[in-house]
């Protein structure tokens, strides 16, 4: 059984664990994490400042979860007007099953029961075939933007832009 959580302090470790298992895996797909980020006591406050800041801040972090491990970040930001992105990142090994969907979907509901938004959107790289088919199969609709580029070890890579009415 897999289950959305919202990000706690108490999951600082196992969290730690998952970012620094999957730190290649991720870092094919996005940019690397700032120099710092992986230091237990870094890590465990930053866990304490966004966990701490999130009643009254314009982000919500989840994590999905099965009966002992994290398998994905979920991640809503940028909340204004009713609006807002999302993000997410599977552990390596979790790929390919179904999880991805399974946890947008949760975050979804998530986002139009409890945080009353309308529009989510959402960007990925050109070659993430994998994902842009859950954002597809779940209703996005690719979108046209000027922002079109994000650099990944100091590489342009082309993203594309997703948004769904909720």
């Amino acid at each position: 059984m897999y289950q959305l959580q919202v990000l706690q302090t108490e999951h600082w470790q196992t969290l730690l664990k998952f970012e620094l298992d999957n730190q290649q895996w991720f870092e094919k797909w996005i940019e690397p994490r700032p120099a710092g980020f992986y230091q237990r006591q870094n890590f465990l406050q930053n866990i304490k400042n966004l966990v701490r800041q999130s009643p009254d801040a314009n982000y919500a972090m989840y994590l999905l979860l099965d009966a002992q491990n994290i398998l994905g970040r979920f991640n809503i930001i940028n909340i204004e007007q009713k609006k807002a992105e999302i993000g997410y990142r599977l552990a390596e090994r979790a790929t390919g099953k179904g999880l991805a969907t399974i946890g947008l979907q949760a975050l979804m509901v998530e986002a139009k029961n409890k945080l009353k938004l309308q529009q989510l959107t959402a960007r990925v790289t050109i070659d993430n075939i994998a994902s842009q088919k859950v954002l597809l199969n779940n209703g996005f609709v690719q979108q046209q933007s000027t922002e079109n580029y994000v650099l990944i070890d100091a590489v342009e890579i082309e993203i594309l832009h997703f948004r769904v009415q909720l």
